[in-house]
């Protein structure tokens, strides 16, 4: 069938004879806001197709990959249906690039098969999103072609994926089931970091391959298409803003509704309605503070008052997960998500630490802003979290990735109200250090990231690079890139925190220290000048990595080689270019 209308005019036939039905289900943002139908038969539509012996055979389920499984999902046990939508599209683009007509044998979501037991007795077992088998329409062979199914949307990172690619190497290794290797198909997800995810992707493939002495999975990475995540509609300006104001909310605890009103770029009392449409579905719930100090930037000095603070609520939590099609487990690792009370809780404990890293954070969006629109191209790619960027005892206040035109700056921040000891800055710049010297550092980034630290005070401010300088005597080799400045500071630059209000860590023992800008001043850098083409090669602290790669992430690397000029699946009869 070519024509889309066409199928749905089918459909609608079917549908009036009562032989087929279809469920709304709106996917969310990340697949797609509009409503879609979701199409099934109906008991009458079975009965219909095996009184005229059209029913697929019950030998189908043995051309899935590696055979039927053990036991059929269950319907209602199933994933959530975004993640069956995504999958529906990645089979929809292989079929299309498929050198002949091919019809779908066989379907199974989710595609789980076991492995065998462990040491412990414990069974362990490789899951994918989808498989599917496919054979020729019109030609005389039945030999069918086993897909293995694995959308990639971008919201966890690539390395993520590894112990998956493992289990399918082992499963290659140990099936009993006599069939031809499956083509695994990893569909990335369209967008202006797909060229670099796809290099990624094809990277760890063969680096997992290598790491178990086997040759590499019969695979292919491809980029699909904006119809693999489309369908929000550009005029919901209203229902994106407030999936926008969920997210922020379920990354970073207790935003305030002036700090949402400036990441959003709204007013506030626009902000205050998205809370309130939020908290009407059970999703965030006001958070009463008590009287806050000054000690966050853009804070009157004297003037303490309750702030309006924003929280996740569990509900919210699996509705923030649901949208990124992750378990909550798995997003609150990523992606930071929070809501337990427990972490409410903690938080609270430390409201003004939490409300001056946010401020941080806000103040470097502020900034970006001002530079854009002064001629400039700048933005805060990426804002994470405490939770997401931890690391065992490393655990910095957030890392953020800031943009210059086509040059990435990552930096880890440390806010710092002056109320720990000398030898607690000691302990945390050895977890720095640490982390670095670590191979965790090495996957995660490419070049270690900047640490930048705010205090509330200049004498918080002294004794903390004074602890940065013993730091690196003690650890010896290349030191950290550490700079340092108070909220006072920020606040009275007209450039905020990208003016020259920093200072390094050498020499602390100085009473007027040179201040300085942590990034090269605008004009400096060599995509603002004349010549054309020519981009700053220092990325540092970007992470083009096997582990770095989310839905925001911070790399610009594009992959210029055609790939239109061949189908996806070449079948002769059925084997794969």
């Amino acid at each position: 069938m070519q024509h889309v209308r066409s199928a749905a005019q089918l459909l609608l036939r079917l549908r009036s004879a009562s032989l087929a039905d279809y469920r709304t289900s709106r996917p969310g943002p990340l697949v797609g806001s509009r409503v879609v139908r979701l199409w099934t038969l109906t008991p009458a539509g079975h009965a219909l197709l095996a009184r005229q012996g059209l029913s697929p055979p019950d030998e189908a389920g043995d051309l899935l990959p590696y055979g039927r499984p053990a036991r059929w999902p269950e319907v209602a046990r199933r994933r959530s249906l975004p993640v069956l939508v995504v999958a529906y599209r990645l089979l929809t683009y292989v079929v299309q690039r498929v050198d002949r007509p091919v019809r779908v044998a066989a379907w199974e979501h989710p595609w789980i098969r076991t492995l065998g037991q462990t040491e412990t007795s414990r069974v362990r077992h490789v899951r994918l999103p989808a498989a599917a088998a496919l054979i020729p329409t019109n030609a005389s062979s039945e030999q069918s072609q086993g897909l293995l199914l694995l959308p990639d949307l971008g919201t966890l990172p690539v390395a993520s994926y590894r112990p998956v690619l493992r289990r399918l190497i082992e499963l290659a290794q140990t099936a009993a089931v006599k069939q031809p290797e499956p083509l695994l198909i990893v569909g990335v997800a369209a967008g202006s970091r797909s060229p670099a995810r796809v290099t990624i992707w094809r990277a760890l493939l063969q680096q997992v391959a290598r790491q178990a002495g086997e040759r590499p999975l019969h695979a292919r990475v491809v980029a699909c298409p904006e119809a693999f995540v489309a369908g929000a509609h550009k005029n919901r300006r209203s229902a994106d803003q407030a999936e926008h104001a969920l997210g922020l909310v379920s990354r970073h605890p207790l935003l305030e509704h002036g700090q949402l009103a400036t990441l959003l770029d709204i007013s506030r009392s626009s902000a205050g309605q998205l809370v309130n449409q939020l908290a009407s579905n059970g999703w965030v719930r006001a958070f009463r503070s008590g009287d806050v100090t000054a000690d966050a930037v853009g804070r009157r000095p004297g003037r303490p008052r309750q702030l309006s603070l924003v929280e996740l609520t569990a509900a919210g939590r699996r509705e923030a997960a649901q949208r990124l099609l992750l378990p909550a487990t798995v997003a609150a690792r990523h992606h930071g998500l929070l809501g337990s009370d427990s972490n409410t809780r903690r938080f609270a404990r430390h409201l003004a630490h939490t409300l001056g890293a946010n401020e941080v954070f806000v103040a470097f969006v502020l900034a970006a802003r001002r530079m854009t629109a002064r001629g400039g191209d700048e933005a805060l790619e990426e804002w994470r979290s405490a939770a997401a960027c931890a690391r065992g005892r490393f655990r910095p206040d957030g890392y953020g990735c800031y943009r210059r035109g086509g040059s990435r700056f990552g930096f880890f921040l440390e806010f710092d109200r002056g109320t720990e000891k000398p030898r607690e800055y000691a302990a945390k710049l050895a977890t720095y250090y640490r982390y670095r010297d670590s191979g965790t550092a090495a996957r995660d980034f490419k070049g270690f990231p900047t640490l930048l630290v705010v205090t509330t005070s200049a004498a918080a401010e002294a004794r903390f690079a004074n602890q940065a300088y013993l730091a690196q005597q003690r650890h010896g080799g290349a030191p950290l890139l550490i700079f340092l400045t108070t909220t006072t500071r920020i606040q009275a630059c007209p450039e905020g925190v990208l003016g020259p209000i920093w200072r390094s860590s050498a020499e602390p023992w100085v009473d007027e220290p040179v201040r300085i800008c942590w990034l090269a001043r605008p004009g400096d850098l060599p995509w603002l000048r004349a010549e054309r083409g020519v981009r700053v090669a220092d990325r540092r602290g970007t992470r083009p990595s096997l582990d770095t790669e989310r839905v925001s992430g911070q790399t610009d690397v594009v992959d210029k080689r055609p790939s239109r000029a061949r189908p996806l699946i070449a079948l002769s009869p059925l084997t794969c270019r």
